[in-house]
């Protein structure tokens, strides 16, 4: 079985960290993102000095080493962090997620329901508002 073999650049010491190998190039990628989100890792600490490259390959049953002819860069650590944050940053809040929920339910009871008044609230949802039944929810839980 072929093992990928991967370095990270280390541009402060300008050499490359002893190789490590994996199976498959994402989890070299989930490694490299866990050391470099982790503020107590050195890589977390100084994400723009490090850079994840992959290297080739070794058949451990031939003990076959398979070289790229350069280094193939798969993103520096700063790369990786901001990737992850914008990631963290598109993710809904808990509240919009109950809102949106609640809009939702209220909008399948309308088509359901067309002459039951649901959507009559001051907002165009059910009387009271599901707004207004989630912020007090939110609140009472203290997501507010």
């Amino acid at each position: 079985m072929i093992q990928k073999m991967f370095s990270i650049y280390d541009s402060k010491a300008q050499a490359y960290i002893t190789p490590f190998f994996m199976p498959e190039q994402a989890m070299a990628v989930r490694v490299f993102a866990d050391a470099v989100n982790n503020p107590e890792h050195e890589f977390g600490k100084h994400p723009e000095d490090y850079t994840l490259f992959y290297l080739g390959g070794f058949e451990n049953l031939t003990t076959e080493y398979i070289s790229n002819n350069t280094p193939v860069s798969l993103g520096t650590g700063l790369e990786v962090k901001t990737q992850i944050d914008l990631q963290l940053d598109d993710l809904p809040t808990a509240k919009d997620l109950f809102i949106q929920r609640d809009k939702e339910t209220a909008e399948r009871l309308q088509k359901k329901y067309p002459d039951a008044g649901i959507g009559e609230g001051k907002d165009g949802w059910d009387s009271p508002p599901a707004s207004e039944i989630v912020a007090k929810h939110l609140k009472d839980a203290g997501i507010s």
